[in-house]
């Protein structure tokens, strides 16, 4: 996928596709990864996009959602790559 972050806004939120918010840089397992965030109608949606692995996760911020932000950065961060 050339732009997986475009076509994830683009399937999420396609009125707001200019409104991602990002990236922010970060490493995941020693990897360069970036983070993201998208706010449309009141959710707000993430990215955690790792080019050099071909990882994308996405998730929604709340408490009863199973990627909650906090968590999904944590994992990412201690990720060990075979």
């Amino acid at each position: 996928m050339p732009d997986p972050i475009r076509t994830w806004a683009r399937n999420t939120c396609p009125s707001r596709v200019d409104a991602v918010q990002g990236p922010a840089a970060f490493n995941a397992g020693g990897q360069p990864a970036k983070y993201y965030k998208l706010a449309c109608k009141g959710i707000d949606y993430y990215a955690w996009l790792v080019p050099g692995k071909d990882v994308l996760v996405l998730g929604v911020n709340g408490k009863y959602n199973d990627l909650e932000v906090p968590i999904v950065q944590a994992v990412m961060t201690e990720v060990l790559w075979n």
